[in-house]
């Protein structure tokens, strides 16, 4: 089965219109409860994606970065070739904030959103 990937990767949007909606927030809620478990790894690749895209979200979200995230930065580095390439500038700067946070608010709200799109992505194989 083939990604269509439609987003709009407009860094131009602001913050606001980048973020999840609630009812995105919910589809992965959802998704989550179903494809990960509690601990460890999930089962099968797009699982995994999920996962780690989560945990990326996560931790920009509610840490603002500076955990080790070294798992997450590897992971996105070797799907890298799997992204349109329209998206690999905005995975690049996701593993540059969570290697090195920034106090920049631009960046910053950068990463959030791109955490959020990344999410977008992942939940496009889920279909």
């Amino acid at each position: 089965m083939t990604n269509t990937y439609a987003y709009d990767l407009d860094v131009a949007k602001t913050y606001q219109e980048l973020i999840l909606t609630e009812k995105e927030e919910d589809r992965v809620c959802e998704e989550c409860d179903k494809r990960i478990p509690m601990f460890g790894p999930a089962e099968g690749d797009n699982n995994e994606f999920l996962r780690v895209a989560e945990r990326i979200r996560y931790e920009i979200f509610n840490n603002g970065g500076g955990n080790d995230k070294t798992f997450e930065c590897d992971y996105l580095r070797q799907k890298m070739s799997s992204f349109p390439p329209e998206m690999i500038p905005h995975i690049k700067l996701l593993i540059q904030f969570l290697e090195n946070p920034s106090d920049d608010e631009y960046i910053y709200e950068r990463a959030m959103a791109f955490s959020c799109q990344l999410t977008r992505y992942v939940l496009t194989f889920l279909e």
